[in-house]
């Protein structure tokens, strides 16, 4: 039965005498986590874009062979939900009618599902409008909306950075005396500091304004991983550019991100952000620092949002290892599941 499961799979299998290891976890200790089989529900039917949906579809049923099941965006009031541990929430044509086909109700709903174990991947402007402060669903915000706490955020943001590089020179723990070595001091792993914004709140909005006439349409940007973080398995392996992803970065959409948030992945710095595609001075501004991935916990569930579509057109594998890994490891990273199958 053994060979049968791991015929076509690339797996090679290898008899043990005993579960126990010379070094590291034992095998089938509590040191594993253990997975659950994703049972996908797909959202679709209009506002949600074809595109986004077709290729998310392709990418899990023809190319991972898993199936998933569509379900109409007007259903998520009623349909029992329980059955599924993940639901997808693909890009939206218009986000202006979601709060009338994702009213309060049905994102009760969608909250209690995800406190029971669920996982809620949301993309685009699917992401965007459940990110938005009346919507009461996450603790992501958008920049538009958020413009009076610009410098919390990128103190945030600093601290992030900072605490990925963490250098600990005993000196200073046990004699409180300067660094004995220089090189600890050196900041080469310290944030760049964003542009300090206008003080008055009427010029902030002026301004984010004008800055998101020159929204990206379709530039392909560098993006900052968490090499740590469950979303971004098996992206840091042998690239020549350790914990760098380019992301596909489009539409007016900017989203910012703080503890207890987790952001897997983060758009680079202003001077490193753009790979390929107009991009322009403006935009580098308004997007360098923001979100890309985040997960945050809610019950025992998680939400799982998209800055853009990871999976667009189907051709962009690296940040649909991003979308595989929410499917695949998301129910098992959460504390609990819905009811079995």
């Amino acid at each position: 039965r053994l060979v049968r499961a791991a015929d076509g799979l690339d797996v090679d299998l290898r008899g043990v005498d005993t579960a126990l290891c010379e070094s590291g976890p034992d095998l089938g200790g509590q040191r594993f986590v253990l997975l659950d089989r994703p049972r996908v529900a797909l959202v679709s039917q209009w506002p949600v874009a074809t595109t986004s949906f077709g290729s998310v579809w392709h990418l899990l049923d023809a190319r991972v062979g898993l199936q998933t099941s569509p379900i109409s965006i007007t259903a998520l009031g009623s349909a029992d939900l329980r059955r599924y541990n993940v639901i997808i929430l693909p890009h939206v044509w218009r986000t202006d009618v979601l709060p009338a086909l994702l009213n309060q109700p049905v994102r009760r709903r969608l909250k209690q599902w995800m406190e029971s174990g669920g996982t809620l991947i949301a993309i685009g402007g699917s992401a965007a409008f459940l990110a938005r402060k009346d919507t009461d669903f996450s603790a992501v915000r958008l920049r538009r909306e958020a413009l009076d706490e610009l410098e919390i955020y990128e103190e945030a943001r600093q601290r992030e950075q900072q605490a990925a590089h963490v250098e600990i020179d005993p000196a200073r723990i046990w004699d409180g005396s300067e660094a004995s070595n220089p090189k600890h001091d050196d900041h080469k792993h310290a944030a760049v500091p964003a542009e300090t914004p206008p003080a008055d709140l009427d010029a902030r909005k002026r301004e984010d304004t004008w800055l998101r006439i020159f929204q990206p349409t379709g530039a392909i940007v560098d993006a900052v991983l968490d090499p740590e973080h469950w979303l971004t398995f098996g992206l840091s392996e042998g690239r020549a550019y350790e914990n760098r992803l380019p992301v596909l970065l489009s539409g007016s959409y900017a989203f910012l991100s703080k503890y207890p948030v987790q952001t897997p992945v983060r758009l680079a710095e202003k001077k490193e952000l753009r790979l390929s595609g107009l991009l322009w001075p403006e935009a580098r501004k308004r997007w360098a620092g923001t979100a890309y991935a985040t997960v945050e916990r809610v019950g025992y569930g998680q939400l799982v949002l998209f800055a853009g579509d990871p999976i667009f057109r189907g051709y962009f594998e690296g940040t649909g290892r991003l979308l595989l890994n929410a499917v695949l490891l998301g129910p098992g990273m959460a504390d609990a599941s819905p009811i079995p199958w």
